[in-house]
């Protein structure tokens, strides 16, 4: 199990999510990233500045939580 955590005290089992996606808001670079537990239910990230730094976060969350170099795709 691979849990880490999306926003302050919110947080996800990554085993569960079968997809990821980077949501920017409109009119500025600030996104966030959406979790997905089934089509309908998902869980939503803090605010980042923009997409790379939101990659750069959600892959150093994982790593540091499996302990391992696991690659997974965001789709953006």
């Amino acid at each position: 199990m691979t849990i880490i955590e999306i926003d302050k005290d919110l947080f996800v089992n990554v085993e569960n999510v079968f997809k990821m996606e980077i949501h920017q808001l409109e009119g500025s670079d600030t996104c966030f990233i959406k979790f997905y537990h089934t089509d309908l239910s998902y869980a939503i990230s803090k605010e980042f500045d923009n997409n790379e730094l939101a990659k750069d976060w959600l892959t150093l969350r994982i790593i540091r939580a499996a302990g391992t170099n696991e690659i997974l795709t965001l789709n953006t």
